[in-house]
């Protein structure tokens, strides 16, 4: 008993997760090491995304291409002004294989932008919702967390727009980043130890 039970206790020691024989699959996932890093970026121009990868909207948007408020992705964006109604923006990518992934968006500044653009991130197991002040760091790839998604389609990332009548909202691209597994949380072994040999 104690030979089949020692090279689990080293492993436990070294690695500071906690396996028991009936989870050996799981803790193995746990332990393996991310697989290599993968950027997909959906862009509001479906001519710039390669197939799979799909930007959708409904309402009312305009083309745009001023670059006085920082650099655009792709060719052009997409303005809403509130009072022109409902409307929304989804940004759909093909995932290739299940894990965690940073998630980013893109937007130019004005003096008329929301500052509370809502993005919901749709991922696997629920959905969040972030706020985005597009009146300032245009130009720039803004961080709205990090969520584990499903391969497939499954995931994606919707705006809603501001309903201000005078405010505008900005639809551009988003951006997924594959992140490393969370840390998991470390468990005492020497617990384990006195109780496995009194």
């Amino acid at each position: 008993m104690i030979r089949k039970r020692l090279p689990l206790i080293l492993s436990e020691m070294r690695t500071g997760i906690s396996c028991t024989a009936w989870a050996l699959v799981a803790c193995a996932t746990l332990l393996a090491s991310p697989s290599s890093a993968t950027t997909i970026i959906v862009d509001n121009n479906n001519g710039n995304n390669v197939p799979g990868d799909t930007f959708f909207f409904t309402g009312t948007w305009a083309s745009a291409t001023t670059t006085t408020g920082g650099l655009f992705y792709g060719n052009d964006f997409l303005t809403h002004r509130g009072s022109q109604g409902s409307a929304t923006a989804k940004w759909q990518p093909t995932i290739a294989a299940a894990g965690y992934h940073e998630v980013f968006v893109r937007h130019t500044t004005g003096s008329s932008r929301t500052t509370a653009a809502q993005f919901i991130v749709d991922y696997d197991g629920g959905s969040q919702t972030v706020l985005v002040n597009q009146s300032t760091n245009g130009g720039q790839w803004i961080s709205i967390g990090t969520f584990l998604f499903a391969a497939g389609t499954a995931g994606a990332v919707r705006l809603n727009p501001d309903t201000g009548a005078l405010i505008f909202t900005v639809a551009d691209a988003a951006k997924w980043e594959s992140a490393p597994l969370p840390t998991p949380t470390k468990v005492s072994t020497w617990g384990k130890l006195k109780s496995f040999y009194r």
